[in-house]
C-alpha cells in the first residue's frame, strides 16, 4: 500500500516537522517528495544532507515561486508515471501545492505562526487548500478541537528514544542552568526569556537555534552574563541531557517535539499555556501565561524552588512518555487514515 503513497514537504530551518518527517521514513515505506525553493534553496539542501546521510530514497523538485502552478503540473505528471494514489502533505505550501493535486490528499496541521502579514495571508491561503483536502490531520488535542474540518484526526507526533543513556547534568554545570532549543523567531518568545532570565541572576540560560532573530540574540548575549547561544543543535535530545530544565515560552505551539524529548529524558519544563503544552506539562514542570507580564519570571522561580520535585515527577513519567510518543503507535494511527481513504477510491 505504501508505495503507491507519498509525503510532500518543503522543509524550513531544520526544526521538530523536520525532524519528526526524518526519522518517520527510517521505518516508514512510503515516496518522500522534497520541495526545495530555488530563492532559499539551503533549507531543503540541508535536509538532502540528512537523507542522504540516513540512506533514505527521496526525490527532490524545485519551485521558482510561492504559488507555483509549473510545479503542479510536475507533480501530476509524476504521480501518473509512480501510480501514486495518496499524498500527505506537511507544511503550508505543500498544503497548498496538494490541494490541486488528483489524488487522495490529506493535509496535516504542525499549528500557525502569524507572526508577519506576509504569513497571515499564506495562511489563509492554506486554510482555503485545506478545505479540499479528503482529511486533516492534527498533531494536537487543542487544533483538533479548534479545527471546524469535517474529516479531521488526532495524530500526535513521535519521538524516537534517544542512543545514548541520559548524563549527569551536574558534571556540565556547577551552576543551575535551563535550555531553550527552536527557531529563531517572534513567535517563539525567546526575547522575552533572556529579559526574564536577566531578572535571575543565579539561572543560567542556554540558547540552540538559528532564525531571523539570531543578531538580535547574539546581541542580547554579548551584554548579558548568564545568557548564552550555541547556534544550531544536531542532536538536541544529547544536548539537553546537559541542563536541568528546558523553556519554551512560545505565543504560539502545536505539539512540539522539545517537549516530548524531555519528557522522554525526565527532565522537568518550563513552557508557555498555549496550543498543546497544557496537556503536556503536568507534574513535570511549570506553566506560565505569555501574555501576562511578569508571568514567565515568577514561572522561573517556581522551576528553581520545586526542581527537585519536578525533576523527580519528569522522570517519574519519562516511561508513559516513552510509550505515548512511540513510532508504533503514530505509524498506527496514520496507516489506518491512510486504509479509510484508499478504500473510499
Amino acid at each position: 500500500m505504501l508505495d503507491k503513497t507519498a509525503t510532500l514537504f518543503a522543509p524550513g530551518n531544520f526544526g521538530g516537522a523536520e525532524k519528526m518527517v526524518l526519522e518517520a521514513f527510517l521505518n516508514f515505506k512510503s515516496n518522500l517528495w522534497l520541495i526545495r525553493e530555488t530563492r532559499c534553496p539551503q533549507h531543503c539542501n540541508y535536509f538532502i544532507e540528512r537523507c542522504n546521510q540516513l540512506g533514505l530514497n527521496f526525490r527532490v523538485f524545485d519551485s521558482n515561486a510561492r504559488l507555483d502552478f509549473g510545479l503542479i503540473k510536475v507533480l501530476e505528471k509524476t504521480i501518473k508515471e509512480d501510480r501514486i494514489d495518496l499524498i500527505q502533505a506537511h507544511g503550508l505550501k505543500a498544503n497548498i501545492l496538494n490541494a490541486f493535486l488528483p489524488v487522495k490528499r490529506i493535509a496535516t496541521q504542525h499549528g500557525r505562526t502569524s507572526h508577519s502579514f506576509k504569513m497571515r495571508l499564506m495562511e489563509f491561503l492554506e486554510n482555503m487548500a485545506i478545505k479540499r483536502a479528503n482529511a486533516l490531520i492534527c498533531v494536537s488535542r487543542e487544533l483538533y478541537i479548534t479545527e471546524t474540518y469535517k474529516n479531521r484526526f488526532f495524530i500526535e507526533n513521535f519521538v524516537l528514544p534517544p542512543n545514548k543513556s541520559p548524563m549527569d547534568t551536574n558534571k556540565h554545570h556547577k551552576r543551575l542552568s535551563v535550555a531553550f532549543f527552536g527557531r529563531l523567531s517572534p513567535e517563539k518568545n525567546v526575547i522575552s526569556l533572556i529579559r526574564a532570565i536577566k531578572k535571575s541572576p543565579d539561572l543560567d540560560l542556554h540558547i540552540y537555534g538559528d532564525g531571523p532573530l539570531k543578531e538580535t540574540v547574539l546581541s542580547h548575549c554579548k551584554h548579558t552574563q548568564n545568557v548564552y547561544y550555541h547556534g544550531f543543535a544536531k542532536d538536541p535530545m544529547l544536548e539537553m541531557q546537559k541542563y536541568n530544565g528546558i523553556v519554551l515560552p512560545s505565543h504560539r505551539e502545536g505539539n512540539p517535539l522539545v517537549i516530548i524529548e524531555a519528557s522522554l529524558l525526565g527532565i522537568p519544563v518550563i513552557a508557555s499555556r498555549v496550543g498543546g503544552l497544557p496537556e503536556m506539562v503536568k507534574d513535570n514542570g511549570v506553566l506560565f501565561d505569555p501574555q501576562k507580564e511578569g508571568d514567565l519570571e515568577y514561572a522561573l522561580k517556581q522551576f528553581q524552588l520545586r526542581l527537585n520535585e519536578l525533576t523527580a515527577s519528569a522522570q517519574e513519567n519519562s516511561s508513559i512518555t516513552r510509550q505515548r510518543y512511540s513510532f508504533k503507535q503514530w505509524e498506527k494511527s496514520t496507516l489506518t487514515v491512510y486504509k479509510k481513504l484508499l478504500q473510499k477510491s
